[in-house]
């Protein structure tokens, strides 16, 4: 009896603990919109490739002694579409294989182990899919220095509709470009593993976090 009463409590524990530490993910939508600025004659910025960056975030173990990892990625190219002073579209594209890892020191075993696994079929599956994509399907201004940005997020060979917030300044010769951090829930785009019914989703989150950082120049 007293083993079940502990049982319980565990169970209670982790349940709770589970819901005060899941993060509050994007408004996904599966209708894959039209880029809004097709028929709109914008001034183009490329993308400084050097100068930008994609930082992630993702947990493992237990939600309520959760261990976080993070690190960055590149991006190959993109551009962002700019009318009477203000940002009317763009679009990019993230290097996967450049996936780094941070919070682990480059020398330990657990980096490079760790940065497989997220290339690997359970996550990114780099071997189909070498890139991923996010095209901006329509802009609107939400307070003094803000912007509601909605867009395609294609992850491996998915595209769904969601919506960021973004902080962006443009001027003569380039724009600068940074996203608040938002999460996804990664099961939305196919990469299930570690979510069975059992402990999955306590052991390995489906809340992944970005910031996408970008510069882009004339």
């Amino acid at each position: 009896m007293r083993m079940l009463k502990l049982s319980l409590l565990l169970v209670l524990v982790m349940a709770l603990s589970s819901c005060q530490n899941n993060k509050k993910t994007v408004n996904v939508s599966d209708e894959v919109k039209t880029d809004s600025s097709e028929n709109l004659a914008g001034l183009v910025y490329k993308i400084d490739t050097f100068a930008s960056v994609i930082e992630w975030e993702g947990a493992e173990g237990l939600a309520a002694i959760n261990t976080t990892h993070n690190g960055t990625m590149a991006l190959y190219n993109g551009e962002l579409q700019v009318k009477d002073n203000e940002l009317i579209g763009g679009k990019f594209k993230i290097n996967l294989p450049s996936l780094k890892v941070l919070d682990i020191p480059a020398e330990k075993a657990g980096n490079a182990k760790l940065k497989r696994h997220l290339l690997s079929d359970d996550f990114f599956d780099v071997e189909k899919f070498k890139d991923a994509g996010f095209e901006i399907t329509s802009i609107n201004k939400s307070g003094n220095d803000s912007l509601k940005i909605s867009g395609n997020l294609t992850l491996k060979g998915v595209s769904k509709n969601i919506d960021i917030m973004a902080k962006v300044t443009v001027s003569e010769n380039e724009i600068q470009a940074e996203t608040k951090q938002f999460y996804f829930n990664r099961k939305d785009w196919g990469m299930s593993y570690g979510t069975e019914k059992s402990l999955g989703d306590e052991m390995i989150r489906p809340e992944v976090g970005i910031k996408i950082k970008l510069l882009a120049k004339k």
